[in-house]
């Protein structure tokens, strides 16, 4: 068995919620297409002009 951890965990927009992960680009919960995405790191933009920024 493997485990997948999210991109997001890497990003300095993440915001410190417990049970759901959420950041500046998704302050209600970032969508799984994008928490898993492996290209996030070289995307423009996650939403709302934020893009991912290494912490």
């Amino acid at each position: 068995m493997s485990v997948m951890f999210p991109w997001c965990d890497e990003c300095k927009n993440l915001l410190p919620i417990e049970d759901n992960y959420c950041c500046k680009a998704f302050p209600n919960g970032i969508p799984t297409d994008i928490l898993f995405d492996k290209n996030i790191k070289t995307k423009n933009e996650c939403n709302k002009g934020i893009k991912f920024e290494t912490k």
